[in-house]
């Protein structure tokens, strides 16, 4: 009995930090199962639930966490039981839901009264995003990525432009050959994102609602792109061509080699880049003023341009240690991390990962969230995972709008 509470233990550790193997799952699920001392797993679930998050997230209700994660455990016997297949993915979802899922019914005191997710058979359910997004080429003529079939699309300068097999968009430069330079812009929609690998073999993720412009050929003194919302890059060393990100034709990045997030988001209150690997500069100059502010980052860095507040002289550079590169990495990896984020911060998330627009109907309720869940889940099922917080919400317009009602 005390190797198998020790397994649990390990097996819980590893299931709310979003570790756990396909196999480990699995064997959690069996243990959670097959126990009979349902207050014995529960005391282990309170003090594993203590040591992940210590005095951040107080544990009110341990009767909440031991249904959620014994309701599962059954439901993956069943589907064993039935022969039925299960994703990782589905899997891996339910995992990072775990705290989604009861977080608030967790963490708020017993006496308050939870309110579920108002929802019904009737509602217009609404699709994850997924692989979507424009091709503008230089004579303006567009190409729907997402519907094009694969391999060479167009050809631009001395640069072949190729969808391969695996949903990619790769320049293809042919050697030895000159020609005028051609500017492309990839954008995704909201609902969508897209991989691209840039001429010098520099890799590009696009975030949803946003865009990159770029030459088809990289000619020069260095290697100039422009993005607008969230972008993720994992750039090729050049030092003799530094590559550089402009951002609304005010704020730069300089790199040589190195990966990194930006987040330029016009809803948001500034612009985030977040240094993985190698180093950047973030220079910032006011067009009006003249004003420049710079920082050089280093990896776990992330640099936040405040952006400039009504009668503020500038925006405000500001460098911060220790960040939570999983949390700003989420998006890409198909995860949304809701840590220590406000109800704003989850339905601008969701606004443009869904395509709907969101509309509070008596205010903003002021609150944070936690945890985290799978972007590959329906709207519908994923507001269900949010019916202990407190909060309603409404789906209208046949899906593209969700108003917070409460």
């Amino acid at each position: 009995m005390a190797n198998t509470n020790q397994r649990l233990s390990f097996l819980f550790g590893r299931f709310i930090a979003g570790a756990c193997t396909q196999e480990e799952l699995q064997e959690f699920w069996q243990l959670v199962n097959e126990s009979k001392d349902a207050d014995a797993i529960k005391q282990q679930l309170e003090q594993l639930w203590k040591q992940e998050h210590a005095t951040n997230v107080p544990l009110h209700n341990a009767d909440a966490l031991y249904t959620c994660v014994r309701t599962r455990a059954i439901e993956k016997e069943q589907q064993a039981i039935t022969g039925r297949k299960t994703q990782w993915m589905a899997a891996a979802s339910v995992l990072l839901l775990i705290t989604a899922t009861v977080l608030y019914e967790l963490i708020r005191p017993a006496k308050q009264i939870h309110q579920a997710v108002q929802t019904s058979a009737a509602t217009p359910d609404v699709a994850p995003g997924g692989n979507k997004a424009i091709l503008t080429l230089a004579d303006g003529s567009s190409i729907v990525l997402d519907e094009a079939g694969n391999g060479t699309l167009a050809t631009q300068g001395n640069a072949s432009v190729v969808k391969t097999d695996s949903g990619q968009l790769v320049y293809k430069v042919a050697p030895n050959h000159t020609a005028p330079i051609a500017y492309n812009t990839l954008s995704t929609p909201r609902g969508g994102q897209f991989q691209l690998i840039l001429p010098d073999g520099s890799k590009v993720w696009l975030n949803a609602a946003s865009s990159i412009r770029y030459p088809a050929t990289f000619a020069g003194n260095a290697r100039r792109v422009e993005i607008t919302g969230e972008v993720y890059f994992e750039v090729v060393k050049n030092a003799r061509l530094p590559f550089i990100v402009s951002i609304n034709k005010e704020t730069e990045i300089a790199v040589l080699g190195t990966h990194f997030n930006v987040n330029a988001y016009a809803d948001e209150a500034s612009i985030k880049t977040t240094l993985l690997e190698g180093s950047v500069q973030i220079v910032n100059r006011h067009a009006a003023t003249g004003h420049r502010q710079s920082a050089l980052l280093k990896p776990g860095q992330q640099a936040v341009l405040t952006r400039q507040a009504p009668g503020a002289e500038h925006a405000k550079l500001t460098v911060y240690d220790n960040t939570d590169i999983a949390q700003v990495m989420a998006w890409k990896n198909g995860i949304f991390n809701f840590h220590q984020a406000s109800l704003q911060d989850v339905m601008r998330q969701l606004s443009r990962w869904y395509d709907i627009t969101i509309e509070y109907e008596n205010g903003i309720p002021d609150m944070k969230f936690g945890g985290k869940m799978g972007r590959d889940v329906s709207l519908a099922k994923l507001l269900y995972f949010f019916k202990g917080s407190g909060v309603q919400f409404r789906i209208e317009n046949a899906g593209k709008k969700l108003v917070v009602t409460r």
